[in-house]
């Protein structure tokens, strides 16, 4: 049996980073509304797009350009992340190659043969970012995991992010270690139960207690 190796998860920050698709059809459409969403600035090239990824560039003219012709080995100079989505594998090798001559994080979409990073299936909420990934191994399981986690993703969980966040502020300006806390605790039986009601003020108080109780100010 081949040998397994665990793949490390990570979240890429690509704000203004340069990236390019390889590919223009609906595939890539959903790779490069991805990055986008992320502030990367996109380079996309393929002999032809579908009209979704046309309208993406007007209405993203300053983080999406599109160079309609086939890609060619310059293609990737300067580019810090490149995704290959033409659905031609000697097309995508040929990018995996060059990718991995020079170093560059590639990701082929579907087949892991040309992967050196898996795409994980993703569920946002506001701050929230669960990705999930059965390491390229099935797509649609991971697809299924996300969408059932999603569901449990509820409004709540912003403002609860926004007040704990506000509240290790607080602790690190009393000059109080945050990481041997009992945030869990302070999560579970203070704060969820009452957000999830709608009780924003009882979720402050509580939380504005367990503070004064730490030592440190309120909120």
């Amino acid at each position: 049996m081949p040998t397994h190796h665990p793949l490390y998860p990570v979240y890429l920050n690509l704000a203004k980073q340069r990236c390019l698709v390889v590919g223009g059809g609906h595939v890539a459409f959903r790779k490069i509304e991805g990055l986008l969403d992320c502030d990367a600035r996109v380079v996309a090239v393929a002999p032809q797009f579908v009209h979704e990824i046309e309208e993406l560039a007007i209405d993203n003219d300053d983080d999406l350009s599109l160079t309609y012709r086939q890609y060619n080995s310059n293609d990737i100079e300067g580019m810090a992340l490149i995704i290959s989505a033409t659905g031609k594998p000697e097309i995508d090798n040929n990018v995996f190659e060059d990718a991995a001559n020079a170093k560059i994080w590639i990701n082929c979409a579907d087949d892991p043969r040309y992967c050196s990073f898996i795409l994980p299936a993703i569920a946002r909420k506001g701050p929230i970012t669960v990705a999930v990934s059965t390491e390229g191994n099935s797509p649609a399981i991971a697809t299924w995991l996300r969408d059932s986690i999603s569901l449990y993703l509820g409004e709540y969980l912003e403002e609860l992010i926004q007040m704990v966040s506000r509240a290790r502020a607080e602790i690190k300006l009393s000059g109080i270690p945050t990481e041997s806390l009992d945030w869990r605790s302070l999560i579970e039986n203070d704060l969820i139960q009452k957000l999830q009601s709608g009780d924003i003020n009882g979720a402050q108080e509580a939380l504005n207690s367990w503070l004064l109780s730490h030592g440190a100010n309120c909120i």
